[in-house]
């Protein structure tokens, strides 16, 4: 289990990285922001075929171990360019992109290697772990970002990465055969009200919320006026939080619902992003937000996950938790480009919080018909065992 612990720290440390500071990166060293936000956008999209790649490699080729460390290598040799390779602007373009479908593309990778080793009830717990290697990296990369030249941090990321790979192979347990069949999953999807509605509002509610990782780091500085300091202070707390909340997850059901939990969960993000456009400069306001940022995916992550593993069959829960994942890609990739056409016909950057208030807020139809399809599937086993 430490093992696995230790991987979910190193992991979302970098993912973290590349998610939140590489897009200012880019920006610090000559990239427009308006083409940052296109490029992230693309680079979601290219986890989708990643994905889809990865199941096909790891189902007729190669081992699922060979494939993620093929990957990380991948991730590995395009962050050592990003570091030293900064004066050609096309070449830091490309690599960006890549880190996106190489590294950014394992979480239910990762997520499947939990559920499969180990008790259900430690996935939350482990989860945390990479929650909090989340929150020091946003602290250390906010630092650094302001402060010193970013290129350590990005070397800092490729030994990290190197150490995730030695991980991998010592949690040998975890390369039994994994089937992926999307095409058996979507049917699935399809199939489920429950499910359906899930996915959905994932792509609205998650996938707005990833749409915004190329801004956030930028609005907070720019518009808001944080220094690097305080942001990263903001973000340590927040994701902090959000492994607190996981670790208490079952605590927290005894009293609120999972259903509450998910009206809870968009409701904020309703909340973070219509402050952010509307008391943008009320400084104390928006570093609320930031934390109730932590809170939303502290609720939201455990109700999903639980979810997705109640309605699915045993076999075919690693397919759907790849699913999941590239509807939050899908969501964050289509969204992003319409945040970042957004952003480039009105020029402010605050605006486009106003448009993901508006996508969030349309989640709310789907999250109140939920409570319908899951009685409804209750009524339907009934009679199935009538």
């Amino acid at each position: 289990m430490y093992l696995h612990s230790i991987l979910f720290f190193i992991y979302y440390f970098v993912f973290v990285s590349i998610a939140f500071f590489f897009a200012p990166y880019l920006v610090d060293i000559g990239i427009d922001r308006g083409l940052v936000g296109f490029l992230q956008s693309l680079g979601l999209f290219l986890i989708i075929i990643s994905m889809l790649l990865f199941g096909f490699l790891t189902d007729k080729l190669i081992s699922n171990k060979t494939a993620i460390v093929g990957s990380l290598l991948i991730s590995f040799f395009a962050f050592l360019g990003l570091a030293y390779l900064k004066d050609n602007l096309l070449i830091i373009q490309i690599l960006f992109i890549i880190s996106f479908p190489s590294f950014l593309m394992l979480p239910p990778i990762i997520d499947g290697l939990v559920l499969k080793d180990l008790p259900k009830e430690k996935y939350n717990f482990i989860r945390a772990m990479g929650s909090f290697g989340a929150a020091f990296s946003f602290f250390l990369n906010s630092y650094i970002l302001g402060e010193l030249d970013y290129s350590i941090l990005i070397l800092a990321n490729a030994l990290l990465i190197l150490v995730g790979i030695f991980l991998i192979m010592k949690i040998k347990s975890s390369y039994r055969t994994t089937e992926i069949y999307y095409i058996e999953g979507l049917k699935n999807i399809v199939s489920s009200k429950r499910l359906l509605l899930v996915f959905i509002i994932s792509f609205l509610t998650y996938g707005t919320l990833k749409a915004d990782d190329a801004y956030q780091y930028i609005y907070s500085t720019d518009i808001v006026g944080m220094t690097p300091f305080i942001l990263g202070i903001v973000g340590l707390c927040s994701i902090l939080l959000e492994g607190q909340i996981m670790i208490f997850y079952k605590f927290i059901t005894r009293y609120i619902s999972e259903k509450l939990m998910l009206y809870l969960s968009a409701f904020i993000l309703c909340l973070v992003f219509i402050t952010r456009y509307y008391l943008y400069n009320h400084m104390a306001v928006i570093i609320a937000g930031g934390l109730l940022l932590g809170v939303f995916v502290g609720l939201y992550i455990p109700v999903i996950i639980h979810t997705i593993n109640a309605n699915t069959a045993e076999n075919n829960k690693n397919t759907m938790l790849a699913l999941y994942q590239i509807s939050l890609s899908l969501g964050g990739s289509v969204l992003g480009y319409v945040t970042a056409y957004y952003y480039t016909q009105t020029g402010q950057l605050q605006d486009i919080y106003l448009l993901h208030f508006f996508i969030i807020a349309i989640s709310f139809v789907f999250i109140f018909a939920l409570p319908l399809a899951m009685s409804n599937q209750a009524q339907s086993k009934k009679l199935v065992k009538a």
